[in-house]
């Protein structure tokens, strides 16, 4: 019976300390962007990615984030021109959903912080590492990253139009995603 009582007690004030430790970072969505750049034979463009779920915890006292989730429909990436993104709709084959889940993030012996993770794109998962920041003050954070992602490691074509036109499969994703830790 000691035992029993002592693992209770054990396991509650774990929690407890768990949840001094843990706090939530809401996402500012108004104040936030997640912008894509794509270069093009003679037509440059970025999208804005206006819709999303983000899901990110971390150490209050650290502000190090410990567990992301970031969930997107294409549907919501619009570049301002409807026939490119309907062409986009298509591209994606109907494998409309994307999502990233970090692993780490930490600091290298350079001083940069660096977020790996996995990205799902087109159904197929990729382990991806991007430079990243975090800036704090009070109780406001920002988080701010850039990744290259190469669009042909999930089983997407290049696109080519008339031979002479080509999209590059590599895209920068730009992303500061502002918030208050709660």
């Amino acid at each position: 019976m000691k035992l029993h009582k002592l693992t209770i007690i054990v396991v509650s004030l774990a929690a407890v300390i768990g949840n001094l430790q843990a706090s939530s970072f809401i996402v500012d969505k108004a104040n936030s962007s997640v912008l894509i750049d794509v270069k093009a034979t003679g037509d440059d463009f970025t999208g804005k990615l206006n819709n999303y779920t983000a899901v990110i915890r971390g150490d209050k006292t650290s502000k190090k984030p410990s567990k992301v989730t970031f969930d997107w429909d294409f549907l919501n990436l619009k570049t301002g021109n409807e026939k490119r993104d309907a062409k986009m709709i298509s591209w994606l084959d109907k494998k409309l959903k994307g999502s990233f889940v970090l692993s780490s993030f930490t600091k290298r012996t350079d001083g940069r912080t660096w977020a790996k993770g996995e990205i799902t794109i087109h159904g197929v998962k990729q382990v991806i590492e991007f430079p990243a920041k975090v800036l704090a003050r009070g109780n406001r954070m920002t988080i701010r990253g850039t990744a290259v992602i190469d669009t042909r490691k999930h089983q997407l074509p290049v696109i080519r139009m008339i031979g002479l036109f080509k999209v590059d499969p590599l895209v920068t994703v730009r992303f500061t995603l502002r918030g208050t830790l709660k």
